[in-house]
């Protein structure tokens, strides 16, 4: 997928979720295409399905942000954001997607918070 072959991956993806359609990885990349390839409102149940199996991980809560933030679902992404934050403290970049939905959204208070633990995290 790195290579921008994102047809191909979704293709292999495909087969793979043909055999094993409960498959967390799978599942996961699938989303990442989509989200890649700027379809947002494709991924979201794809990584909500990850996240109802239980086996979410930092970059799946992650990615529902940016997925649910693209659509318009800014509570919603803000708690993917809080989420992959707790499982992943010293994320940068995710700490800067919230300071920037929060700043969107006129939480000022809530973006200066994001902004001093950034700041501790790159050591400034």
């Amino acid at each position: 997928m790195n290579a921008g072959r994102h047809s191909e991956a979704a293709a292999l993806l495909d087969l793979v979720l043909a055999v094993d359609p409960d498959n967390p990885e799978a599942i996961e990349y699938a989303s990442v295409c989509s989200i890649e390839t700027r379809r947002y409102a494709a991924a979201i149940p794809l990584l909500q399905r990850v996240v109802a199996s239980g086996r979410a991980r930092a970059p799946t809560h992650y990615n529902l942000g940016v997925a649910l933030s693209e659509t318009g679902r800014t509570d919603e992404a803000i708690a993917s954001y809080l989420r992959a934050l707790d499982l992943a403290p010293n994320e940068p970049r995710i700490l800067q997607d919230l300071v920037s939905l929060y700043r969107r959204t006129g939480r000022e208070a809530e973006a200066k918070a994001c902004e001093v633990k950034l700041r501790k995290i790159e050591g400034h």
